[in-house]
């Protein structure tokens, strides 16, 4: 039988054990969400951070590219085709500022904002061609149909179904379109900058802490953004 200074004594250890698991508990929680930010600010040292005027000199660049397909729209689509170009871009720098990361160029040095725009024409227009010839122009049917067949088959049907079109050109507008994209793409968020924005969109830490419904959001608008976009320019080449 325990006796008053007994009880007080194992009171004073269970209130202590108590504490102390308290305080792990706490430290825990701190360690995790400390681990999980270290984890989302890693982009900090291998990525600059985002400023507004780095987004305006990607833009300044590669409107050049946007303007090679432009160019050789109907007339009467302009107005719409550059609504859609400019609610694209709006995309892209929001998606840039979400992730707090600097724009990244492509094709293009930040130099050559200083170069003539004659120059900054031709450079545009070599980007384009090196593209298409490597993933279009320079393949054999052969090896467009085993690097894009399963896409152009499903893609082709839609067209075909949808807007009455010959199944062979419907082909290959597909095929003209899906390469596009796929230029687009890398032209707005280059693969590496890509690599990241993938991270966190599958990252538990980043969804716990930050707002990664927003950054599915926006990813989805720029998906179906260029999506609509190449289908439009697929008929300038």
């Amino acid at each position: 039988m325990y006796d008053l200074q007994s009880q007080m004594t194992m009171s004073n250890i269970a209130r202590d054990a108590l504490d102390s698991i308290k305080t792990k508990q706490k430290e825990t929680s701190k360690d995790l969400l400390q681990e999980a930010m270290d984890g989302i600010d890693y982009a900090k040292h291998v990525f600059e951070e985002y400023r507004e005027n780095d987004f305006k000199l990607k833009i300044a660049l590669e409107k050049h590219v946007y303007d090679v397909f432009v160019k050789e729209c109907e007339e009467d689509q302009l107005a719409s085709i550059q609504e859609s170009v400019g609610n694209l871009l709006n995309t892209v720098n929001n998606i840039y500022k979400h992730v707090n990361i600097k724009p990244k160029l492509f094709g293009f040095q930040e130099t050559d904002i200083e170069l003539p725009k004659v120059d900054v024409i031709n450079k545009s227009e070599n980007i384009v061609m090196k593209h298409l010839n490597e993933n279009y122009f320079n393949l054999s049917s052969l090896q467009r149909k085993n690097r894009y067949e399963e896409s152009v088959t499903s893609y082709a049907k839609e067209l075909v179904v949808a807007e009455n079109i010959d199944t062979e050109d419907a082909i290959e507008h597909a095929y003209k379109s899906i390469v596009l994209e796929a230029f687009l793409k890398k032209l707005s968020i280059p693969s590496m900058i890509k690599s990241r924005i993938d991270d966190l969109l599958e990252s538990d830490e980043y969804k716990a802490y930050c707002n990664q419904d927003e950054l599915i959001n926006l990813m989805e608008s720029f998906n179906s953004q260029i999506h609509n976009l190449s289908r439009v320019f697929a008929v300038t080449i």
